[in-house]
């Protein structure tokens, strides 16, 4: 069972975040496109749990490497921004223009029945709203037990020959060399203290922390706007058109399109609000932000 899901984990990671894979050559791996697929389905909690499936695998077995938390965390957040905020919302303004210009007479019936959020499920939906924070933050506060594995890297990119005489030099200090200022710098950060069985270092992430206090400000206006929406207009319990419990009783709180909508509406402005997280998808901008190394 242990080497099945291990396998099971280095096809995910492999696939989705191959290190020697440029874009194009991730374009032409059909179970790339599956996964991503699957990432950018905000809907009955598809995105979200791909999410938590990937950082479970980064994350274990311990310690995590560096470069994988910080691009799950901009990963995350950049696809939240494109598929729940840009995707969502013109998915939303055609559903408007299909109401109110070829389903004219019934035009509150349709905005109702294919309006925002009148599709989706409010505890899948709520779920999907809370787990891109709740994600995000699990994933940098498991920063300071990660490792740079940079060295690692570098060497399963050189060719057979620099890897021999890079085995070499490390014979060499083994025996009680010195090593060289290059060497050093190539090697994975050791600094930090202990404890158990990872080294603590509380520096990792960069400038990544204020741009999470953001996310944070982001998610509380949004939040703050579904509370003030619902206040101010309300919902009805089993006011949905057709969609009742199974008993049908109609007090499925779940079904009420006006919290449906609200919840919708702040959604789309919290993964709209993501949108600085998006610049940080191109990798020389991620560089920058979060001073890690590739891997």
């Amino acid at each position: 069972f242990g080497c099945c899901c291990a396998w099971l984990r280095s096809i995910l990671l492999y696939h989705f975040l191959p290190c020697d894979k440029s874009i194009f050559g991730k374009l032409k791996d059909p179970i790339f496109w599956i996964l991503t697929l699957m990432s950018a389905i905000p809907t009955y909690g598809i995105r979200s749990g791909f999410f938590s499936i990937l950082l479970f695998c980064i994350v274990f077995p311990m310690p995590p490497d560096e470069f994988q938390l910080v691009n799950f965390i901009i990963q995350l957040k950049g696809s939240q921004f494109f598929t729940v905020g840009f995707l969502q919302s013109l998915i939303t303004g055609g559903t408007y223009f299909y109401c109110s210009s070829l389903d004219t007479d019934r035009l509150g019936y349709c905005i109702r029945q294919y309006g925002p959020g009148s599709s989706q499920h409010l505890i899948t939906a709520l779920v999907d709203y809370v787990a891109n924070i709740l994600l995000c933050w699990i994933a940098f506060w498991s920063l300071p037990f990660s490792e740079k594995n940079k060295e690692e890297f570098v060497v399963a990119v050189r060719t057979k020959e620099e890897r021999e005489t890079l085995k070499n030099r490390g014979s060499d200090l083994e025996g009680g060399g010195e090593a060289s200022g290059d060497e050093e710098a190539m090697g994975p950060t050791r600094s930090g203290h202990r404890c158990c069985c990872c080294r603590i270092n509380s520096t990792r992430g960069g400038r990544l922390r204020t741009l999470l206090f953001y996310d944070m400000f982001a998610f509380l206006l949004s939040a703050a706007v579904m509370m003030g929406l619902t206040a101010l207009l309300g919902f009805e319990v089993g006011k949905g058109i057709g969609k009742y419990d199974e008993d049908g009783d109609g007090k499925d709180w779940g079904v009420d399109p006006q919290l449906k909508a609200n919840l919708y509406i702040a959604r789309v402005l919290y993964a709209l609000l993501t949108f600085p997280f998006a610049v940080f998808l191109i990798p020389v901008v991620s560089t920058i932000l979060t001073h890690c190394d590739q891997t």
